[in-house]
């Protein structure tokens, strides 16, 4: 005598138990995300005659934020008594006065004075490395002060619009993009 009815029970109790486990899971496509509300935020307005923050960033101990602005400088927050201060900019910066001194708006000259795009800490080292759209990829000392022109090209072809970074913070490797390699940021339009 064959015992069929043995092994297909076996097989309908097996489909029954998967199908119940299955449906206990959690689905990860349709997970709810419960939030609070907001109970304080901080807005912190940009000193005047400058537009940003494109990218902000945090450094190892937890100061900031830096953030990049029109006018070529990487300000640091300090506190609501302190403000915004700069904390670095390119080595030509201070020699050019319409950097230092607004005569137009820094939109304007930022062709000159840099655009800080993209800053990212590598915390072992306290060194800010930053994209700026014209200057390249630069990097600066905790301490602040001139950043230091790493790159303006790669393989014998200028970067046109570097502006996403990060810093590996195992090895220190540094992975930046280039937008375009045919406009340039004066180039690019906003339409409203």
């Amino acid at each position: 005598m064959r015992r069929r009815g043995f092994s297909s029970t076996w097989l309908l109790l097996l489909v029954g138990f998967l199908s119940v486990t299955v449906s206990l899971l959690p689905s990860c496509a349709a997970a709810e995300i419960k939030t609070r509300a907001t109970e304080w935020s901080f807005r912190f307005l940009l000193p005047s005659g400058v537009t940003g923050a494109e990218s902000l960033a945090f450094d190892a101990r937890g100061q900031g934020p830096y953030t990049g602005v029109s006018d070529g400088r990487v300000l640091k927050w300090g506190d609501s008594a302190v403000g915004w201060t700069t904390f670095t900019h390119h080595a030509n910066y201070r020699k050019l006065a319409m950097c230092t001194v607004p005569v137009a708006p820094s939109e304007q000259t930022e062709s000159l004075c840099g655009r800080p795009l993209g800053l990212a800490f590598h915390r072992k080292s306290g060194d800010l490395y930053i994209v700026d759209a014209y200057k390249g990829l630069m990097r600066v000392s905790a301490d602040g002060g001139e950043a230091k022109v790493l790159a303006t090209g790669a393989d014998g072809v200028p970067f046109n619009f570097i502006n996403g970074i990060d810093v590996d913070q195992a090895t220190g490797d540094v992975y930046f993009t280039d937008s375009s390699v045919t406009y340039v940021p004066a180039k690019v339009y906003i339409f409203e």
